[in-house]
C-alpha cells in the first residue's frame, strides 16, 4: 500500500510536528508500507531516500499562514499528488501550506483521506503592541479558516487527534469534530521509541561537568510561544544549592541571546545554581540530557501534546509544566499555573529524591502503556487498513 505523507516540517527539524511525523513515516515504512512524504525544501535536496522513506521537497516556506495556492510550487506539488497514485493521504495539520494547498484536488484523489491534527488556533485571537494589535492578522485567519475548515471536514474520511481534551482553544477542532462528525475522530497520542531511554548514560554530565548538579532540562525552540524566560525565571528563584538549569534548543537567536542577558540579571538575586544555554545538539545528546537529569520544565505558552513531556515520562524523569494543551491530563508530573508555583514545584522535587522517583516512574509506567512506538504504528494500521477495507486481526480502543 502507497502512503504520501504530507507535512509543512520534517527532517531535519526537531520540532513537535516534524518528530511525529517522522515516526509515523519510518514506522510505517519499517512495516513494510511504501511511505513517502512531501515537505518543505529546508535547503535539503529535493528527493532523498531517509531511512526507508521517499523524502520529496518542494519550495514552500516551513510553515506560516502566508503562502500562495495559485504559486508554481503550490502546481507542481499538486500534480506530483495527483499523479502518484496513492492509497493513503495522511495531511498534517489543519491550516498549512501541505493541507490547504491540496484542497482544489483533494475531492480528484482516489487516496483515502486522513488529517492529523496538531491542535488548532486560527481563531485564537493574539494581542501584539504594534498597531493594528494583531487585529487584521487574526481577521485574515478567520477567512482564511471559513474558507478550509468545511472543506476539509467534508473531504477527509478520517481525523486524529491527540487526545480526549476539547474545549475552544488549542483544542477547538475536536469540539468541532464531535460536533458535526463524530464517527470520523480517532484518538491516537503521540509516541516516542522506548528503547532510545532504557539505559542509563552519564555523558551529559560528564561532558558538561554536572556530575555533582541536580539538573533540570528544557527542551525547545529558541522563541517567546516555549516562554524559556519564565523556566529561567523560575529556576533562578527557586535559588536550589548545586543545581544546574539546561537549555537545548534550536540556533542562537535574539530570544537565547536574550535568555543570557536575563540569567546574568538574576544571577546577581539568586545566585545559587548554575546555567547552561546551549546549541547545535543532536538528538543523540538529547536522549543522554533526559537520562541525566532529574527534573524536566515547559513553560511554552501553548502546547497541544508535547512530545518533550512523553520523553522526559520515556525516560522516567519528572516534570514540571505550565497549564498547556493536555498536559493536566499526563502522568508523572505537576502543573503550575503561576511562577510562584512552578518554583515551589522545582525546590519540592530538587529537595526529596524520594518524589523524584515516584513520579517519574509513574510517567514511565503511562509512557510504556499508551505511548511506545509498536502501539502508536499498530493503532495507526488498524485505522489505514480500515479505511482500506483490508482485514485486520487486532481489535482495541484507546
Amino acid at each position: 500500500m502507497r502512503v504520501l505523507i504530507t507535512t509543512f516540517t520534517y527532517h531535519p527539524n526537531k520540532d513537535g510536528v516534524a518528530i511525529a511525523s517522522i515516526e509515523l513515516a519510518e514506522g510505517l515504512a519499517s512495516n513494510g508500507w511504501d511511505v513517502t512524504v512531501a515537505t518543505a525544501l529546508e535547503d535539503q535536496p529535493g528527493n532523498a531516500v531517509i531511512n526507508g522513506v521517499k523524502v520529496i521537497r518542494f519550495d514552500f516556506n516551513r510553515g506560516g499562514f502566508n503562502f500562495d495556492s495559485a504559486s508554481e510550487p503550490a502546481d507542481d506539488y499538486r500534480k506530483f499528488v495527483l499523479n502518484g497514485n496513492f492509497d493513503v493521504l495522511v495531511s498534517q495539520c489543519w491550516e498549512v501550506w501541505s493541507t490547504v494547498c491540496l484542497l482544489p484536488i483533494v475531492d480528484s484523489l482516489n487516496a483515502k483521506r486522513v488529517l492529523v491534527s496538531h491542535g488548532f488556533r486560527m481563531h485564537v485571537y493574539h494581542w501584539y503592541p504594534k498597531f493594528a494589535f494583531g487585529f487584521l492578522s487574526w481577521i485574515k485567519k478567520l477567512v482564511l479558516m471559513a474558507k478550509i475548515l468545511p472543506k476539509i471536514i467534508s473531504c477527509y474520511d478520517s481525523f486524529v487527534v491527540l487526545s480526549t481534551k476539547k474545549d475552544f482553544r488549542n483544542f477547538f477542532d475536536h469540539w468541532l469534530l464531535q460536533l458535526v462528525q463524530p464517527s470520523k475522530i480517532r484518538i491516537i497520542p503521540n509516541a516516542v521509541n522506548l528503547n532510545l531511554f532504557s539505559d542509563d548514560d552519564s555523558s551529559f554530565r560528564a561532558f558538561y561537568n554536572l556530575d555533582k548538579d541536580k539538573i533540570v532540562l528544557s527542551v525547545a525552540n529558541y522563541c517567546d510561544r516555549k516562554n524559556q524566560a519564565l523556566s529561567l525565571r523560575a529556576f533562578r528563584k527557586a535559588n536550589v544549592p548545586n543545581s544546574a538549569m539546561v537549555f537545548i534548543g534550536s540556533d542562537f537567536n535574539d530570544y537565547s541571546e536574550s535568555l543570557i542577558r536575563l540569567d546574568k540579571k538574576l544571577e546577581a538575586q539568586y545566585p545559587n545554581g548554575k546555567t547552561l544555554i546551549l546549541q547545535g545538539i543532536t538528538r543523540d545528546e538529547t536522549f543522554s540530557a533526559y537520562k541525566a537529569c532529574d527534573v524536566f520544565l515547559l513553560t511554552a505558552r501553548s502546547e497541544t501534546q508535547p512530545i518533550v513531556i512523553i520523553e522526559a515520562m520515556a525516560a522516567g524523569k519528572p516534570w514540571v509544566s505550565t497549564d498547556t494543551g493536555c498536559v493536566k491530563a499526563m502522568t508523572g508530573g505537576l502543573v503550575g499555573k503561576t511562577e510562584s508555583q512552578l518554583v515551589r514545584i522545582i525546590q519540592n522535587y530538587l529537595s526529596n529524591e524520594n518524589f523524584r522517583h515516584d513520579m517519574g516512574m509513574k510517567g514511565k509506567k503511562a509512557a510504556t502503556e499508551q505511548h511506545g512506538q509498536a502501539l502508536y504504528l499498530e493503532r495507526y494500521e488498524h485505522l489505514l487498513k480500515n479505511l482500506l477495507g483490508v482485514a485486520y486481526r487486532n481489535e482495541f480502543s484507546l
